[in-house]
């Protein structure tokens, strides 16, 4: 074929209308037949351009408007047919008229028709093939956000790890001060390891361990604080009743319900902890302050330290930060629980817990 224009231009297939060198065969005249039966049922022209060049252009690119849009008392069945044949891509309409008769004569003696509605691939294809220049945008919009979203993903994830990589060296050194029973030190630590890991997350095994080093060494500080408050003076004496109440609320922010658990789940829960040293430590010297207080509920917490600590050898004071290890007895000055008879006068009870004295 040579290229040009040959036939009427309201029947002409899209090959003819695109004039392009291609074999213009038998498909061509199955188009124009689909074109004059969409006539015929609709009383309207498939494409009705307003000069040459735009009907030209409506045949090889747009899609005609559903029969059934323009009559609704056309047939379902009869509105596929007719759009196969106009198909723009003559390998999707009837491969002969012949085909397309049959399939009119099937649907007349209401059998099956061949042809079927386009899918929602074909309807895709079509749709883009009328949005050319907008499929061509979304195309390079979409690229350009893969790749700014794979460029975003490599520098979080080099984020992620490098902040991971931060926050374990700095549980490692909460560890280590925790060791050396430098307790505000390796709570800042465990601080700066939440505070890494706020902003990245992190593995929820690693995150657990933070959490609960975290809630131990806050609980030391606690300790600590409601046994300073011990040193106030009240009516010539220490004000144990302050102290008391501070070690308490210490134990409820700890979620460790040391006076109504039973003595051996609360010791069991208190030995699975990182300081369960010094909560038998503060466990001891609460229980001391209850009984001088003559609340009989101390041997409630005397139940939970043994529970907690069944080889109570060492001085309990000595457990507390920075306290310094006994080097023998009688050092302190002090006198041993039961023993205040035998001492023939007053003073202060040495803290050490005797297992002959437990109730």
């Amino acid at each position: 074929m040579t290229g040009d224009l040959v036939g009427t231009l309201r029947y002409m297939s899209p090959e003819q209308a695109l004039a392009k060198r291609v074999v213009v065969d038998h498909r061509t005249d199955v188009y124009s037949l689909g074109a004059t039966l969409y006539e015929l049922l609709t009383l309207e022209p498939v494409f009705a351009g307003r000069d040459r060049q735009e009907l030209l252009r409506q045949i090889a690119f747009e899609e005609p408007r559903r029969p059934r849009q323009r009559n609704r008392a056309i047939p379902h069945e009869l509105e596929t047919i007719v759009l196969k044949a106009l198909e723009k891509n003559p390998a999707e309409r009837y491969a002969t008229a012949q085909e397309l008769g049959d399939d009119l004569q099937r649907l007349l003696e209401d059998k099956p028709i061949r042809a079927r509605r386009p899918g929602w691939r074909q309807v895709a294809v079509k749709w883009a093939r009328r949005h050319r220049a907008f499929v061509g945008a979304a195309a390079v919009v979409l690229f350009l956000a893969a790749l700014l979203g794979a460029g975003t993903g490599l520098w979080w994830n080099a984020q992620r790890v490098r902040g991971e990589a931060e926050a374990r060296a700095a549980f490692q050194e909460a560890l280590a001060f925790q060791k050396e029973e430098k307790w505000a030190e390796a709570l800042s630590a465990v601080r700066r390891a939440r505070g890494v890991l706020a902003g990245i997350g992190a593995d929820r095994i690693f995150q657990q361990q933070i959490d609960e080093l975290g809630q131990d060494l806050e609980m030391v500080r606690r300790l600590e604080e409601a046994r300073l408050r011990r040193t106030a003076v009240q009516d010539g004496r220490f004000d144990d009743q302050a102290s008391s109440s501070a070690i308490a609320e210490a134990f409820a922010w700890y979620g460790l319900d040391v006076e109504g658990l039973n003595p051996q789940e609360a010791g069991e829960r208190i030995r699975a902890r990182s300081i369960r040293m010094q909560l038998a430590a503060a466990l001891d010297e609460w229980a001391r302050m209850r009984r001088e207080m003559k609340d009989e509920n101390w041997r409630q917490l005397a139940a939970v330290a043994r529970a907690a600590d069944p080889e109570p050898l060492a001085e309990p004071a000595a457990r507390r930060p920075g306290a310094e290890r006994p080097q023998g007895p009688g050092r302190t000055g002090c006198f041993r629980p039961g023993r205040r008879a035998a001492a023939g006068n007053g003073g202060t009870p040495c803290p050490t817990r005797q297992r002959e004295h437990r109730p």
